[in-house]
């Protein structure tokens, strides 16, 4: 790994890295606090993975095949809205620094409601799998959707902004994202009904996503943020 890291770190490698306009900003040793948003997703991902691993004992492969699984769990999650992605996805996630494009993965049946000791450990590895998927995409979802009703009045949700439906039956790594094309207030001004704009898994012989619409209340839909339309005073930030 050091040899690796040497060749890595050679000028060759340093020149093409500034010539792409890429710099480099550490944090200080020793203070793991000062990284922010990465860190705080390394702190979600490990308090998960330990309620949901326990006091059992994984084997090196089943280890490294259930953090792999986690892995692609949090670098699915959809960032930011996009408005203008000619291929029709409608949020930027980690998957496509990482490869180019979204992380997908084939979803498998739940597992019902059996002793441990009766699964195999392919089944065991699922289990454990789907309790991380179910805490953590609750806890995401909850950091999106944060409400202040007593302390300020919240902005309506508006035509063209991208959500995320909430939505309990959706395999691990799979997201429901879509666009709002109308809002229904009610007498006080108040959006609380949105219908919402979403493509479905198929697609047309052109290679286009099917579009659905359905209605849902503004509790069961979280806003993207979009980092350009941010509040000067960090209001919008702190719902990111």
């Amino acid at each position: 790994m050091r040899e690796d890291l040497q060749d890595w770190r050679n000028v060759y490698a340093q020149q093409h890295i500034a010539s792409s306009g890429t710099q480099w900003k550490f944090i200080t040793p020793a203070a793991p606090h000062h990284g922010g948003l990465w860190e705080a997703a390394v702190r979600s991902a490990k308090k998960h993975l330990y309620r949901t691993v326990g006091r059992q004992v994984l084997r090196f492969n089943q280890l490294s095949t259930l953090l792999v699984k986690i892995e692609a769990c949090l670098n699915s999650r959809p960032l930011v809205p996009l408005h203008d992605d000619p291929s029709g996805s409608l949020a930027l996630t980690p998957g496509d620094f990482l490869i180019g494009r979204p992380l997908n993965s084939r979803p498998e049946p739940p597992i019902a409601n059996i002793p441990d000791n009766r699964l195999l450990y392919s089944q065991q590895l699922q289990k454990m799998f789907e309790h991380f998927w179910n805490r953590w995409q609750r806890e995401y979802l909850s950091t999106l959707q944060a409400r202040r009703k007593w302390e300020r009045r919240r902005e309506n949700l508006q035509l063209g902004d991208v959500v995320l439906i909430r939505n309990e039956n959706l395999p691990p790594s799979h997201w429901r994202i879509g666009r709002i094309v109308e809002v229904h207030p009610g007498t006080d001004g108040s959006v609380r009904i949105v219908t919402i704009e979403y493509n479905s898994e198929k697609r047309t012989p052109e290679g286009l996503f099917i579009k659905h619409r359905c209605q849902r209340p503004v509790q069961k839909v979280c806003r993207l943020i979009d980092p350009q339309i941010l509040n000067q005073d960090g209001s919008a930030g702190e719902e990111c």
